[in-house]
């Protein structure tokens, strides 16, 4: 355990989100409260400072690393409100959420699987929804029961299948030897 502080301890904020999603994974939730803790307390002032100069806005295309700290922190941060919602601790997450939403307004995460950032606090803005019940409503809202279309082939084919054998016959199927 002292190991596992003291690595918290000189971790870079980036190492901290990496850790932080891990623990999600794993859904150690009392690592995960250590992570965020230790992100506050060593990066919490220079975000905080990062979102004043920002205000409600977001950094400029190409300028997003220049706020890494930021969004490194609302990241953690999201994590952590994530896996009290995952509990079904309502109350917490809510409030977890509001924070990020208040004081990280403009943080952003990076989704390595779209190539792309995602807002903070929008996501949390969400996740708020889902916890109280309005998301539901808001998204049964947007859709509407319609028929089915069925597509119609332009130019349909005259056999259901192509016989193969009249092209010749398949050597050594199933090996690496097939021609």
């Amino acid at each position: 355990a002292k190991d596992e502080i003291e690595s918290l301890e000189s971790a870079s904020s980036e190492e901290l989100v990496r850790m932080a999603w891990e623990a999600s994974a794993k859904n150690d939730i009392k690592r995960i409260d250590m992570i965020a803790g230790q992100c506050l307390e060593l990066y919490g002032n220079e975000a905080r400072l990062q979102q004043e100069q920002l205000g409600a806005t977001f950094p400029p295309k190409g300028q997003t690393e220049n706020y890494q700290i930021l969004n490194d922190v609302g990241t953690c941060l999201f994590v952590q409100a994530e896996a009290y919602m995952l509990r079904g601790k309502k109350d917490k997450a809510i409030s977890l959420f509001k924070n990020i939403i208040k004081t990280y307004g403009s943080a952003q995460s990076w989704d390595a699987s779209r190539g792309g950032f995602w807002k903070v606090a929008e996501k949390s803005e969400i996740s708020i929804k889902v916890l109280t019940g309005e998301f539901e409503e808001e998204e049964s809202k947007k859709f509407v029961k319609r028929e089915r279309t069925k597509p119609v082939l332009h130019t349909p084919g005259t056999k259901k299948t192509v016989d193969y054998t009249k092209y010749g016959s398949f050597l050594n199927a199933g090996t690496s030897k097939y021609k």
